[in-house]
């Protein structure tokens, strides 16, 4: 094995290397370094130490192709991350364990709550926010759509109503979008609802698919809407980037990945309390 090829391997499983007095110092995850990688690395350390001596502190990794904004291909489709496929394929029916989606529910209530202009603001958030504009096609190409029609959030008025009846309606809303499964081959994926309670009181039903969107684009998500709810006259600052799409260098090569020991269940040995095939509809109770 010529040198090269040794340091992309190692990069690929998660080694790294660093010069140690004259030795070479080695950190490697579980079951990563396996015999023969650490005599291939004894039979090529002076070469290593002097690679190092002459980069410096410059790391020795196989360096990554250049990624950079095409705003031009900001419309159309492009594939989905490969833990988007997985939330894609395990989001069916066809699967055990499956007829689930990666998804986030959230109830607030507010006295005084302008819904009006909470609708606006979230037409603003919308219209920033390309993943919120965002479908997957039936064949797992996801495109965000240049236009889409001024989403308006639907109203329950509960006012005047039997306590027990608020309830009841509450509890319906609740258990009909915290485990929404929505069709992301359409428009939106995501819905809104308020709830119009005594005392000037608004409670908001939020339901969001997240195949498009990460845990952090949530906050950013919110903390825009509320900016806008607050001052509708506020201009956020533009994005660094301009569409978020970006371009792979052609030719380029893959992405290095850092591998780590997988455990991978048989279909036999192990005590189930019901065959997963049996249980139609996975999901956790909210609180």
């Amino acid at each position: 094995m010529i040198l090269a090829d040794l340091l992309t391997d190692l990069e690929k499983r998660g080694i790294r290397l660093w010069p140690d007095g004259g030795q070479l110092g080695i950190r490697a995850p579980k079951g990563a370094l396996i015999p023969v990688l650490r005599d291939q690395i004894l039979q090529h350390k002076t070469e290593i130490l002097s690679l190092m001596s002459q980069c410096g502190d410059a790391d020795l990794s196989p360096p990554l192709p250049q990624i950079v904004p095409d705003p031009d291909q900001r419309y159309l489709p492009f594939p989905l991350t490969d833990i988007q496929q997985v939330y894609w394929v395990g989001r069916t029916a066809a699967n055990e364990l499956g007829n689930v989606s990666i998804h986030m529910y959230w109830e607030l209530e507010r006295a005084g709550l302008d819904l009006q202009r909470l609708e606006i603001a979230w037409r603003r958030v919308i219209d920033r926010h390309d993943m919120l504009r965002a479908v997957v096609s039936p064949d797992g190409q996801m495109q965000i759509l240049e236009h889409v029609p001024p989403y308006p959030i639907a109203v329950l008025d509960l006012r005047g109503k039997e306590p027990e009846v608020v309830a009841s309606q509450l509890d319906a809303v609740r258990e009909r979008l915290s485990h929404q499964v929505l069709p992301v081959d359409q428009w939106p994926a995501f819905e809104v609802q308020a709830c119009l309670l005594d005392g000037n009181r608004v409670r908001v039903h939020i339901s969001v698919d997240l195949v498009h969107i990460d845990a952090s684009s949530l906050v950013v998500m919110f903390r825009d809407w509320i900016q806008l709810y607050r001052n509708s006259e506020v201009s956020l600052p533009p994005w660094n980037s301009p569409s978020g799409i970006m371009s792979w260098p052609k030719g380029g090569s893959e992405i290095p990945t850092r591998t780590s020991d997988l455990w991978i269940i048989g279909g036999s040995g192990w005590p189930l309390c019901l065959q997963p095939r049996s249980y139609r509809s996975p999901g956790i109770p909210p609180r």
